[in-house]
């Protein structure tokens, strides 16, 4: 059993929700958010953003999300390689103030990467597994743009622990902290391998992200994603992918991670997104 970053990546939060009256979000408490703008960055120009402040604190709503993480792996005799895992999402955001709540709803995950040699495959069992989840945000006025903030959050995925931040990720199959998710006999969450080597892998998941974008408009936000995984293979029907992970790590270049926010009709489910997202999206 190892410990290891494969070809997978999640952006979905484990945060407790609410109801529609919620805490305000302290975005400056530095166990809790990441801080990605420049230092500086805004301080110095404080236009009037009065008559765009009505607008923005109307975002409650239904969106379309495309969330987008870049990873590098150091594959053997393949090298170097970029892979980005695309996730889809529904979006119901609840204002209170400047105070959002965002709830989230995966429609659908994918990876893409450079070769074809290896794939990793995300199956619709460990979608649907996933549950919705509600993740406080925030909107500022303090810069030259509003700005929407989902301060850094942690989130677990087939598995509990007592305190998901500082608990050591377990390794043992057998450990009841593990959860067999998608309720198909195996440990943890379940995703494949296809190509020059085929098997499952029986993975558990810690995540970390914040969200840092601007209010383009009323119907449209967009931004960078700051992110970082843990996570543990459990096992594998294949003894070579039980033993064999390739290194990975988040991409540098802070730029390829990022999220877009599009309003859609308050009717919308995952159908009717997923179909919509190339032309929303430009996929």
């Amino acid at each position: 059993m190892a410990k290891s970053a494969v070809l997978v990546v999640l952006f979905l939060a484990a945060c407790s929700g609410g109801e529609e009256s919620f805490a305000p979000v302290d975005a400056s408490a530095d166990s809790a958010t990441y801080d990605l703008r420049e230092e500086g960055g805004g301080t110095e120009v404080k236009p009037d953003n009065s008559v765009f402040r009505g607008e923005a604190l109307e975002l409650a709503g239904t969106w379309a999300s495309l969330q987008v993480a870049s990873t590098v792996a150091n594959v053997p005799l393949l090298g170097e390689m970029p892979t980005l895992s695309r996730a889809v999402l529904k979006l119901t955001v609840v204002a209170d103030g400047d105070d959002l709540l965002v709830t989230h709803k995966t429609c659908s995950l994918s990876l893409e990467s450079d070769t074809e040699v290896v794939a990793t495959v995300v199956p619709d069992s460990f979608v649907a597994a996933l549950s919705e989840e509600h993740k406080p945000s925030l909107v500022s006025f303090d810069g030259p743009s509003p700005t929407f903030t989902q301060p850094k959050y942690v989130e677990l995925h087939g598995l509990i622990l007592d305190d998901p931040v500082n608990d050591p990720m377990p390794t043992d199959a057998a450990d009841p902290h593990i959860l067999d998710l998608d309720n198909d006999g195996n440990p943890g969450l379940t995703i494949f391998i296809t190509g020059l080597i085929d098997g499952a892998l029986y993975v558990v998941q810690r995540a970390r992200s914040t969200l840092d974008g601007t209010i383009v408009s009323a119907d449209r936000i967009e931004g960078q994603m700051l992110w970082e995984q843990e996570q543990v293979v459990l096992g594998s029907d294949n003894p070579i992918l039980a033993e064999n992970h390739p290194e990975t790590w988040v991409d540098p270049v802070k730029e390829n991670s990022y999220f877009v926010m599009i309003r859609v009709d308050d009717d919308w489910e995952c159908e009717q997104i997923l179909s919509a997202s190339g032309e929303l999206f430009d996929l």
